[in-house]
Order: C-alpha cells, then structure tokens, then sequence
C-alpha cells in the first residue's frame, strides 16, 4: 500500500543488549505489520496450549495408572480406561485443528509480510538509493525463514510458558520441596541458555550473513550473466561462489556443533532434576504410587521448558533476516505521499519547473533549475554526461521529488504541482520511457498491456509495431524472456515506447530511447515522435533526435 501500511519501529539490535532480546526487539518489529492475523494467531496459540496441556495430563494419567497397579495391584475402573481413550481422541483432533490453523497462518504470514514489502518497495525502490536485486531476493528469503516462527514457534513458546508456569503451581499445591526441585531445573536450563546464548547467537549471524552475501552474490550474477560471458568472468565466478559455499558449509557445521552441545547439556539437566524429584517424593509422604505421576508430570514440564530454551537459543539466528524486513518495511518513499489530491488541469498540458533542487547525498545534480514547456511542444534536452538529464527526465514524470523547487502541469485553466495529484491521475497525465526501460516476462502483447489503462485490440496492437519499426521483427506471441533477455536493446527501447504511447499519454518523457538504435530506425522514432499528439520532453545526445525537436534545451553540470 504505497505511501501508507502499518507502521513498525525502527530500533535496530544493538551491541549493548543480549543477542536474544536483540532477536526478540527484531522479531517484536514485525509483529504490527501482521496485524491482520492476530485473530488467527491467537486461535492457534490456544489450541496448541491446550493441545500441549492435554498431551502431558495423558502422560501423568497413565503414568498413575502404571503407578497404582505397581504399588496396589489394582487397575483402574471401565470408566477411567474410557476417559483416558477419550482423551487421546481429543487430542489427536485438537493436534490436527493445530496443523491445520498454523499452516493456514503460515501462508497467510508469507503473503502478508510479502505484499508489504512489495508495496514498500513500489514507492521506495525508485529513490536515491534503488535496492539490488541480490538484496531483494536475500529479503524474500528472510521472509520464508521467519514465516515458520511466527506461524508454529510463537504459538508454541506461548503455550510452553503457560504450561510450565500451571506445571509449578500443580507441584507447589502438592509439595513445595518437589516445586523447588523443578523450580531449581528450570533455573538451570535458563543458566544454559545464557551462557550458550553469545556463542550461539555469534555462530548463527555468521551462518545468515554467509547465506545471504552467497544469495545476493548468485542473483546479481545470475542477472548480469551477458556481462559474466562477455568478460570471460565464468570461471573466477565459479571459483569464488565455490569457495563462499565452502565456508558456509563449515560455518553451518560449527553452530550445529554448538546447538548439540548444548541440547546434551539441557538433556542432562532434565534427567538429574527428575532423578532428584523421585528421590525427593520417595523420601518424603508421598505414597509411593503417586511417585511415577510426579516424575512424569515434571519430566513434561522441564522438557517443554528444555525445547524452548532450545528454541530462544535460535531465535538471534533470525535477529538478521527479522531486521532485513524489517530494514524493508522502513525504506523512506521516494515521494511525499498526497492527503489532498488536487485534478489534473483541462485541456493539453505543459510543464512549469522553477528553482529545480535535487542531490545524491552530498552530489547536486541539478540546482535552482527553471524550465517552460508548452502544450504540445517537442522539446529536447540534450548536455554532457553528470548535467542531470536522466535526473530531471525521473523528476518531471514524480518518480522522486525534488529537494527544493516545484514541477507544475499547466493546462489551459489551471496549474496544478506534481506533488498535488494522486498517483493514478499523474500516471494517466505524464509518461516516462526510462533510459533502462524494463519488460516483464511473458508475451509482446502482455508487455503492451502492462501498465495501460484500457484494453486494446490486436489490430491496435499491431499498428503500434509497426509505428515503432518492429513489425516483422516480432509479434504479438513472442515470449520476450526475463526482462526482456531475447529482445536487442533497440527493439526492447521500441517496445517501451510502444507501450507508452498505447497509453495516449497528455505529456510523453522520454530518457535516451534512440541511443540503440541505428540510423534508419531512429529516423522512423523521430518522425513519430513528431506525429504524436502531445507535449513530448526528449532526452538525447543524438544529433538527429535533437534535431527534430522544436526547441532544444542545453544542460551543463553544475
């Protein structure tokens, strides 16, 4: 939702904290963005609690059933045998509901948190600093990762607090030296835990950080692959990727190494605490066949507790990936969303740029710039490389604002600001051919369609082809690959500019679209471009192109 969507804290893990209240202050940020499936999340939270309190009342129920036939020889009634298969069925149907509600959230989790950056990125991508792809892609697998904790290990953790904290009191209300004694075991486990926390916490950032450069290394050489080929990069590639996937490997090793040790570790401590349990109730009043239901019951308890120390020790694994999303959800919109929309002005409309102000960091690109186009003028802005130009092409069509000045349509009864419009009404007024135009995979057609806002027949279709010069080169039913991969870069700019002009745009900007192109077919662009009923704005450094306009404008850096 462009410009606007839930709102997430911005405090990123700190040196100064604990790893895993850094991983709980990282994750904690993502939790408003999920708003919407609270209301499922709270529902599979209670079932799994009672599906874990059920699981271990069995275990003490047929532990005591084991305990009194021991001790007095005598089993239970019909009635408890009955009771006791109930509650298995019970508990089979509440594990299936549980299944079937997390795995419901955890699809509605991945869409959510997906949707969110895609619509954060709509708005942010085109700003100063454009995301990579490799970053992108690294992103949409933090995603997967942190799917499976909100939608089963939150619900879980929840449920094991519940189910400890109701297992001590159950063990106070019979003896407090047998409440201490579990007391004691979960005090140890928490101990563990700490202590094993940096090391875990260092050897899992350093696992995510190799995974995510060796992600974003493939996917940017995957999408320069005509530079890798050309260069004769393949070989050094393969050779670095190889030794990146080595060291991940060995990284990976090392914290498995780290997480057994201290699962044995863990493992231990629950066996001495139940060993000291019976050893305290055997000592104690207790009758003897009570001991077995004891020694179940806390065993359930300190194991929960044992699983979710394993599960909290992981979790500054995902303190990285929960701060990438969160990192995405926080990039600053490229333009100042619009409260009040004003209407574009009637009639053909012109351009008003005064005092133009725009910098990368600390680079003024353009500065105190005032420029005049005219309704249906043809005006081409030509100048050396760093003047700007591109710059005030992405400016003009509001992809980004401006530091300082405004950018003003003008039509015939009014003058209305760029940043007064709502976006759709902009989209329908100006249209940018961008230097690097880009295509989506699919289909000539699709790539005509993308974007446009009425629909238009094959006939149309092909007349445009042929307008740009494309006809007999491809048709409507050509695949185009990813990104356009089996198009030139010539017939890729045509293409674009195809699909602007089915558009029926009131001001046509276009950034460089007959730089590829050879002479014969840029003089077939130019006259088009002079057909075209519009006001049209031209970036070129292409002496014919430049020609054709009506008025040239020369840029210089500043």
């Amino acid at each position: 939702m462009p410009g606007g969507g839930p709102m997430i804290r911005s405090d990123r893990p700190g040196e100064t904290r604990g790893p895993v209240r850094d991983a709980a202050i990282a994750l904690g940020r993502l939790v408003p963005v999920l708003r919407p499936q609270w209301r499922t999340a709270a529902l599979t939270t209670v079932v799994a609690t009672a599906g874990g309190a059920l699981l271990v009342a069995l275990v003490v129920a047929v532990a005591a059933i084991v305990g009194r036939i021991a001790v007095t020889g005598t089993a239970p009634s019909l009635g408890a045998w009955a009771a006791l298969g109930l509650g298995v069925l019970v508990r089979a149907a509440l594990t299936w509901w549980e299944m079937d509600l997390s795995h419901s959230l955890a699809y509605r989790v991945l869409a959510q948190l997906r949707s969110e950056v895609f619509a954060r990125y709509t708005v942010a991508v085109p700003g100063r600093q454009p995301v990579r792809s490799g970053h992108a892609a690294t992103v949409l697998g933090d995603i997967e990762k942190l799917e499976f904790f909100y939608a089963h290990t939150l619900a879980q953790l929840v449920g094991t607090g519940v189910l400890v904290s109701a297992g001590l009191a159950a063990l106070v209300v019979v003896d407090g030296a047998l409440a201490a004694v579990a007391a004691a075991g979960l005090v140890a486990l928490v101990v563990v835990t700490a202590i094993d926390a940096p090391r875990a916490a260092r050897a899992g950032a350093d696992v995510t950080a190799a995974r995510s450069a060796l992600s974003a290394r493939v996917a940017d050489v995957l999408g320069g692959m005509r530079e890798v080929l050309g260069y004769g990069l393949a070989a050094r590639i393969r050779r670095d990727v190889g030794a990146a996937s080595l060291g991940l490997a060995r990284t990976h090793a090392r914290r498995e190494r780290l997480s057994r040790r201290a699962d044995t570790i863990r493992d231990v401590v629950v066996t001495v605490s139940v060993v000291a349990v019976v050893a305290v109730a055997s000592a104690g009043t207790i009758s003897p066949q009570w001991v077995p239901a004891l020694a179940a019951g806390t065993l359930g308890v300190l194991a929960l507790a044992a699983s979710a120390a394993t599960t909290v020790a992981a979790l500054p694994a995902l303190a990285a990936s929960a701060a990438r999303v969160g990192d995405a959800l926080t990039l600053p919109p490229a333009t100042t969303p619009v409260t009040a929309p004003l209407p574009a002005p009637s009639g053909d409309l012109g351009l008003r740029v005064r005092g133009l102000r725009f910098a990368y960091d600390d680079a003024v690109v353009l500065d105190d710039l005032d420029l005049d186009v005219a309704p249906g003028e043809f005006v081409a802005i030509t100048g050396p490389s760093g003047a700007g130009k591109s710059t005030l092409a992405t400016l003009l069509a509001r992809l980004v604002d401006p530091d300082d000045g405004t950018i003003k349509l003008v039509g015939n009864d009014a003058a209305a600001p760029l940043a007064a419009l709502a976006d759709d009404t902009l989209r329908r007024c100006v249209t940018l051919v961008a230097q690097d135009c880009a295509v989506l995979r699919g289909t000539v057609r699709e790539a005509l369609l993308h974007g446009n806002v009425r629909d238009a027949e094959d006939d149309e279709l092909d007349r445009m082809l042929t307008q740009v010069g494309l006809s007999g080169a491809i048709d409507l039913d050509a695949t185009i690959g990813y990104g356009g991969l089996r198009l030139s870069g010539g017939q890729r700019a045509r293409l674009c500019l195809a699909r602007a002009l089915l558009r029926r745009p009131r001001i046509l900007i276009l950034d460089e679209i007959t730089a590829a192109l050879d002479d014969r077919t840029e003089a077939e662009v130019v006259r088009l471009l002079r057909e075209t009923d519009c006001t049209r704005v031209v970036v070129s450094h292409r002496p014919a192109t430049v020609a054709a306009a009506d008025r040239v404008v020369t840029m210089s850096a500043p």
